[in-house]
């Protein structure tokens, strides 16, 4: 058993990535996405698969969309959070990975379109604070590609449970 954990955990943010852009591309079909944006989407994915959810750091995987209102949007206005690009991004990030990946589990408790609407909003957000050129136009793109790249998410997550199923491992440790 200590072998097997040992393994999982030598996944690093590098094979985390490629894993998670090699899915991107296979779900892809024939979009023509960004390529900043789909290393950005696929960044996202890989961060949130190797950070726990009861992690310290300052933005944990969230495990709820209701955790995402309450930290980004109560939080917000009552001025207990930031309303920075970078925060922004942050939820923006986190609505991306829970209404894309998750999609399917959602509908009975939310709306996946207003939670689309809402990964919009954080992003244009983002986009308005941000001072490098770059990152904004990052952004501003994501900000109208949200509901896309929340769809692909959710295509990529039924891709990996039907197609990768019969692997032990979905992403394979460093050195294998």
């Amino acid at each position: 058993m200590d072998e097997m954990f040992r393994e999982m955990l030598a996944v690093d943010s590098a094979k985390a990535l490629a894993f998670f852009w090699d899915g991107l591309v296979a779900v892809r079909g024939r979009d023509t996405v960004s390529k900043a944006q789909m290393l950005y989407v696929s960044s996202i994915l890989a961060h949130y698969s190797l950070v726990s959810c009861g992690s310290g750091e300052n933005f944990p995987t969230p495990t709820t969309l209701s955790d995402i209102f309450d930290r980004f949007v109560i939080g917000v206005s009552r001025g207990e959070t930031p309303m920075d690009s970078e925060t922004m991004a942050t939820a923006g990030a986190s609505t991306l990975f829970l209404n894309g990946f998750f999609r399917d589990q959602l509908p009975r408790r939310h709306s996946t379109v207003y939670w689309d609407q809402m990964g919009q909003a954080f992003y244009y957000r983002a986009s308005r604070a941000e001072r490098d050129r770059e990152k904004r136009l990052l952004m501003e793109g994501m900000a109208a590609s949200s509901p896309s790249w929340s769809l692909r998410c959710h295509r990529l997550r039924i891709y990996l449970e039907e197609e990768r199923l019969d692997r032990q491992y979905l992403i394979r440790p460093s050195g294998q």
